[in-house]
């Protein structure tokens, strides 16, 4: 016989399922809270510390010229495809011109991508794990190295082409072309970084339309196979011409793996493979119209092509982009653990053994997964798939900055791929946390000299006072501010604001904070000179057009043969003044 409710039952009955459905949403509010706190407060403190003033001078310098009406690539040579171009001059127009409003559009994405990071986490299964991957994504990524690069916006992209292939459903129309369009979106930015998360949607989107091979699928399909064998003879290439064999083996060799693994086991029926291509390749021309019509607009579509494909390509020919580190910067690490030091230079040498393995570790996990739980990966693997094709970035160029552009997205990877580990996942959270703790303490916003394997810098030796040069209203070391303001006391007393001044072979920031104009299309004569013509026009207008000043950095990485026999042509024909902070300054001769 059914037993009547009691009136505290019925009041108690619904109070009982409020309280469930309150429970979540307060665990939801409390670790997002944690996560807008922790990453706005990091964020905040950092963004107006530190700079390197080359390339922070590089794109305010392009910026600055397109904001006074000059056309990019007809009038402005730059290597970069575009967007982060239009981005910078906008930061300017918005905040004004100082090297600060840069910094802006940053905070903002890497605000944003760690909110994205944590709901893309916590709509998983995996909200254990959220709060350590929205801190990671920053706290071993920008704050780290503070540039307006291009770089950060194409780890911006790639975060939201995940949360594009996990949120929007398979058979969504839109769901290729929005894929499609953010690629697009990012080649125009970064270019290579564009092609490399290219080959990971390739290869993940390739997973979830594939089948496991029998008779039938090998004879229909010979689209997909094409594309996956001349990706990997394309990455295969890349890699052989670009690292050595650590750099292979920590970056390059899971990536292979997976490329060779789609080819042997997995096919996709050629007309599934034609319609995704199509609508890729849609999204990607829909990204780049308003770039197009910029060009042909301004008559500038065939220097536009020139810079942003052969003078790009040069730039990897240079030789200080041969040096090979991260092997070095593990085994100084692994000496470091073990050669009994204090507690920073434990965490650090830590540190520094860990950092460089992260995307290799992904990759292997990523290998384990596909081998044994297909199906599964099918369903909801992006992340891990495309963060082990993004470690690709670290080989272009192997130094720790490098590192951070890839680092926190292959940690959340990692966290992705163990998360359904009772216990792993809570070992590698604790890693997440620990890293990003050491991070932030001992290297965020740090000056790029002196060792990097070390635990002497930490965040309470930063300086906290703006600088007094002007449009340079950063906190940057105090001796660095000190020799800039000296050779722009220089350049103050020794030029006209309207008059024109050359640094060779590169610091276009001194254009910028003089406020002196370049007399040259190119800021870098390692790009910009690239030929016996772009020599004779170089010589033509420093002897008739000679510019006020010349000033010269003899251990420039970018000097080049053409820059070396420009100086010696300059020490003829002008007054040599003084060495000031490593630039040597010549004035032109009165007539």
């Amino acid at each position: 016989m059914a037993t009547e409710l009691t009136e505290a039952d019925r009041i108690a009955e619904p109070t009982v399922g409020a309280s469930a459905i309150r429970r979540p949403l307060v665990r939801l509010v409390l670790a997002l809270g944690c996560v807008l706190v922790v990453n706005g407060s990091i964020l905040w403190f950092f963004h107006d510390h530190f700079w390197y003033a080359p390339d922070d001078g590089n794109y305010a310098h392009v910026a600055q010229r397109i904001v006074a009406g000059e056309v990019l690539n007809l009038q402005i040579q730059d290597v970069h495809a575009g967007y982060i171009n239009f981005v910078n001059a906008a930061a300017f127009r918005v905040f004004g011109l100082d090297l600060l409003s840069l910094r802006y559009p940053l905070v903002f994405i890497a605000f944003v991508q760690a909110v994205l990071i944590f709901i893309l986490f916590y709509r998983s299964r995996h909200r254990s794990l959220a709060i350590g991957a929205a801190i990671a994504i920053n706290a071993l990524g920008l704050v780290q190295f503070l540039n307006p690069t291009a770089n950060w916006y194409s780890l911006f992209l790639v975060v939201l082409i995940a949360c594009t292939l996990h949120w929007i459903p398979r058979d969504s129309s839109y769901r290729l072309l929005t894929v499609g369009f953010l690629l697009g979106t990012l080649v125009l930015f970064r270019q290579l970084s564009g092609v490399i998360v290219a080959m990971g949607v390739l290869s993940y989107l390739l997973i979830e339309i594939g089948e496991k091979t029998d008779r039938l699928s090998l004879r229909r399909g010979i689209l997909g196979r094409s594309l996956i064998a001349i990706t990997a003879l394309g990455l295969g290439f890349y890699l052989f011409r670009t690292t050595d064999l650590i750099g292979l083996v920590l970056f390059g060799f899971c990536p292979l793996l997976i490329l060779v693994w789609l080819f042997v086991k997995t096919v996709a029926p050629d007309d599934r493979v034609l319609k995704m291509m199509g609508a890729l390749c849609l999204g990607g021309f829909l990204s780049s119209l308003p770039l197009v019509v910029y060009h042909i607009a301004h008559g500038s579509m065939r220097s536009w092509l020139n810079d942003s494909v052969f003078s790009a390509l040069g730039l990897t020919r240079l030789d200080f982009i041969e040096q090979k580190l991260y092997g070095r910067l593990i085994f100084a690490g692994i000496h470091q653990i073990f050669s009994m030091p204090n507690v920073g230079e434990f965490l650090n040498g830590l540190y520094w053994t860990v950092l460089p393995l992260l995307a290799f570790i992904n990759g292997i996990l990523v290998l384990r997964l596909l081998s044994r739980r297909f199906e599964v990966v099918k369903a909801n693997f992006a992340l891990p798939v495309l963060a082990v094709f993004y470690g690709i970035v670290s080989v272009h160029f192997q130094i720790p900055i490098y590192l951070y552009y890839t680092a926190g997205f292959s940690l959340a990877g990692l966290l992705w791929i163990t998360a359904d580990s009772a216990r792993l996942k809570y070992v590698v959270v604790s890693m997440a946390l620990l890293l990003s703790a050491i991070g932030i303490y001992y290297h965020a916003a740090q000056p790029l000299s002196g060792r990097f394997v070390d635990g002497g810098r930490t965040i309470m030796s930063l300086n906290n006072q703006p600088s007094s040069i002007q449009r340079a209203t950063l906190k940057i070391d105090p001796a660095e501010a000190r020799s800039y303001s000296e050779i722009l006391n220089l350049i103050e007393a020794e030029s006209r604001p309207d008059e024109t001044i050359f640094a060779l072979p590169t610091n276009a920031e001194l254009y910028f904070l003089s406020g002196r104009r370049n007399p040259f299309r190119f800021y870098n004569s390692a790009l910009g000179i690239g030929r016996a013509a772009d020599f004779e026009h170089v010589k033509e207008t420093l002897i008739n057009r000679p510019p006020k000043l010349v000033i010269y950095r003899p251990d420039d990485k970018y000097n080049t043969t053409y820059s070396r026999e420009i100086i010696r042509l300059v020490s003829e024909r002008y007054d040599f003044l003084a060495n000031v902070s490593g630039f040597d300054v010549y004035r032109a001769r009165q007539n």
